[in-house]
């Protein structure tokens, strides 16, 4: 039955995101003694951030914030991990609070939205000119912004698994190029592409979840 296959293929992905989100949580809130300390001893940034490169100001906000950050993250895979898991036993709150994750994943859209937007209006006299000079800065002003928060929050295992793999000599460490791997060339063309991937899975997901006979696969309890 479609709505089977529909409701397992979504229920895993849930979970594994869930899961992922734990991970990560986990792992930032091992490191958050020593990023709580730097932050206090940083001093107050000179200016607007609103002056910093997008992806630089977030940086800024999350480590002057970081327990808050950890906090929303655990909550956030607790939510994901319980919707998941009630998704796969068909429950129909769960089926109620994975529409919910979808519409906050199709809300990701203002963010490229808005980017363009924005270039267009700080050009008054030539439309067309910040149209075009948004269109063009989006993978620094927003596919790097959206890498960042993606590997802050469900990067975790992969960043484990990276570590694993230096720590057994399988691989060595770059020299040169971004430590950070959300502000590598792949990384900032993952995120513009994330920008545009998750609010179109999203409204699919939506759509699906959704229809007559999906509602009705679902059994009270």
């Amino acid at each position: 039955m479609i709505q089977q296959r529909i409701i397992v293929t979504v229920g895993t992905a849930v979970v594994t995101l869930g899961a992922a989100l734990l991970v990560g949580g986990i792992a930032n809130l091992a490191v958050a003694p020593a990023i709580v300390s730097a932050a206090r001893q940083t001093l107050p940034f000179p200016g607007r951030l609103s002056d910093l490169p997008a992806s630089f100001a977030l940086a800024f906000l999350v480590t002057q914030n970081w327990l808050v950050m950890v906090a929303l993250q655990l909550a956030c895979s607790a939510i994901t991990l319980t919707a998941g898991i009630g998704l796969l036993r068909r429950r129909p709150w769960a089926r109620i609070i994975v529409e919910g994750l979808g519409w906050i994943g199709a809300a990701f859209i203002a963010v490229p939205v808005v980017w363009v937007v924005r270039w267009v209006l700080a050009t008054p006299t030539d439309r067309m000119l910040g149209l075009k000079a948004g269109l063009q800065t989006v993978s620094s002003g927003v596919g790097q912004p959206v890498a960042t928060v993606i590997q802050l929050f469900v990067g975790g295992p992969a960043e484990l698994g990276w570590w694993l793999l230096l720590k057994t000599a399988m691989i060595r460490p770059a020299t040169t190029g971004p430590s950070i791997f959300a502000w590598t060339p792949i990384g900032v063309f993952l995120g513009t592409l994330a920008s545009i991937g998750i609010p179109v899975v999203s409204m699919v997901l939506i759509a699906a979840l959704r229809q007559r006979r999906m509602r009705e696969a679902f059994t009270p309890g």
